[in-house]
């Protein structure tokens, strides 16, 4: 399959599973399904998949690659200047096998097309950045301004708490 033939296909699915999806709480029918970037590095096209309902890092094979052999859900490293990612096989009727990677797994803070577009550029932008010139992520600061005490565990924070103690 030719690599714009993938990416098509993969475009078609998305839009078909959208259809189903329309009635759902988490659709975000600000939203369209759109591809951004898909640039070739390593003979693999990579880029942002925007949907009503998610946005993930896409990796595609070369039109010459079969990725038959990984299944369905297996985790794949792929290395990129800025660093090392983990993504999973997927595969969608007629598009074939393909690697994702979630960045937002809801979108439904996303006020137009225009904002999930930028957001999808800068997270490329990024990607392909050095790892050098990203630096060291910043630490998050401040949280006792905003009523955290101390650092709270996962349990606690699903559960609503805002301090550690409450």
């Amino acid at each position: 399959m030719k690599r714009n033939d993938r990416l098509e296909a993969l475009l078609g699915a998305c839009r078909r599973t959208g259809e189903r999806m329309r009635d759902l709480p988490l659709y975000n029918a600000a939203l369209a399904v759109e591809a951004i970037g898909f640039t070739a590095q390593h003979g693999h096209r990579t880029g942002v998949l925007i949907a009503p309902w998610m946005m993930n890092l896409v990796v595609l094979p070369d039109a010459a690659e079969d990725w038959s052999g990984q299944a369905p859900g297996e985790r794949v490293t792929r290395t990129f200047p800025s660093g090392a990612y983990e993504f999973m096989v997927s595969e969608q009727a007629g598009a074939g096998r393909y690697l994702s990677a979630a960045l937002f797994t809801t979108v439904q803070d996303f006020p137009d097309q225009a904002t999930a577009r930028q957001v999808a550029a800068e997270v490329l932008e990024r990607l392909f950045r050095d790892r050098q010139e990203c630096g060291a992520p910043e630490p998050v600061t401040g949280l006792e301004r905003k009523g955290f005490n101390r650092p709270l565990s996962r349990r606690a924070f699903l559960r609503g708490r805002r301090t550690a103690a409450g």
